[in-house]
């Protein structure tokens, strides 16, 4: 425990380090008491945009584990939050290929999403002029 004491904080992915498919390491639980005990501060990160953040936190909840929102970073949290610092309020339009997770932080932070069929559809009544940026993630959907 001394050499618990001594961190700074840790950094922690979820996907097949806390669990694998929807079973949890053994001793998940424990591990986030100790962590709590010691008031060893913690964020949990993925690279996996295919869930939101709530989605997360919702399945550590059906595993026992109390975590909050900021105690949360998704892949894609942290692409729309570089998006959201560098291109400019009217290049805002994306086309996400992509699940909830990738769009959800996106339109929280303020893009507008298109989909591939508003595009330049003039004899539909659809003048709409496309994405100005694409964001691509897992799409289980896609065919």
């Amino acid at each position: 425990m001394q050499k618990l004491d001594k961190l700074g904080g840790l950094i922690i992915d979820m996907d097949g380090v806390l669990w694998h498919g929807n079973n949890p390491i053994a001793g998940l639980g424990d591990f986030f008491v100790t962590l709590r005990e010691l008031a060893i501060p913690f964020i949990l990160a993925t690279n996996n945009a295919s869930l939101t953040q709530q989605q997360y936190i919702d399945k550590l909840a059906a595993m026992g584990v109390a975590v909050s929102a900021d105690e949360i970073l998704t892949s894609s949290m942290a692409t729309a939050t570089y998006l959201a610092e560098y291109i400019p309020h009217d290049k805002r339009r994306v086309f996400v290929i992509g699940e909830e997770g990738l769009r959800q932080p996106l339109i929280d932070h303020g893009f507008t999403l298109t989909e591939l069929y508003q595009v330049n559809q003039a004899d539909k009544g659809i003048n709409d002029q496309g994405a100005d940026l694409v964001v691509s993630g897992l799409d289980r959907q896609l065919t």
